[in-house]
């Protein structure tokens, strides 16, 4: 992924035009997996940016890059609430760009997401602040493919989930009774009645 690659998803114009090449859903997938790769990389250069605004991120006096900056609040919490992002995401990037730094970079898998990243790299044992060592970048290398050839299983619904989705249903087929005619409300209400009852039974 270059650069040009990157931006074109940031611009309307070029984003339109990569949306009317798409002809097939296997386009659209194609498309989508390069969207997320770029997003991907981007959070790594995010994590390489906190990593420089706030390298100890931890509590005391503020610093950028090591340098204090008197009462000037730079610190990760304080970046966390200037971008809207939450702390312990910053944290997890940062810690990405370190353990995951330009020498091995070009070896991830392009499907690799950045919590995917985390995840494998928490698994090696690597502690941040310290040089990743051989042995754990292996590893998190095996824990990451390991992660990867995973099936992907959707878990299984709630009986709470289902009960909650049938009143919702219920709900809505209510604020369409106009539509339904005069007979359907009352079955609608004792079916909501029926469904309720049974949600605070199995709560």
């Amino acid at each position: 992924m270059t650069e040009e690659t990157v931006s074109d998803f940031n611009d309307l114009g070029q984003l339109e035009q990569q949306f009317r090449q798409v002809k097939s859903w296997d386009d659209g997938l194609q498309l989508a997996a390069d969207m997320r790769k770029a997003d991907d990389e981007l959070k790594l250069g995010l994590g390489d940016l906190v990593r420089y605004l706030c390298p100890s991120r931890k509590g005391g006096r503020p610093a950028i890059n090591g340098v204090p900056e008197g009462s000037r609040m730079q610190t990760l919490t304080a970046l966390s609430g200037a971008m809207d992002i939450e702390r312990s995401e910053l944290s997890n990037l940062a810690n990405n760009a370190e353990f995951w730094n330009l020498t091995v970079r070009g070896e991830l898998p392009a499907s690799a997401s950045w919590r995917a990243l985390a995840k494998a790299r928490k698994a090696s044992g690597w502690k941040p602040g310290q040089p990743p060592t051989p042995r754990q970048v292996a590893d998190a290398f095996d824990a990451l493919y390991a992660d990867a050839e995973k099936p992907h299983e959707t878990p299984e619904r709630s009986l709470e989930s289902m009960v909650k989705g049938v009143i919702n249903l219920c709900d809505k087929l209510l604020a369409r009774r106009s539509e339904l005619g005069s007979d359907a409300r009352p079955i609608i209400e004792r079916t909501r009645k029926d469904w309720k009852d049974m949600a605070e039974w199995i709560s």
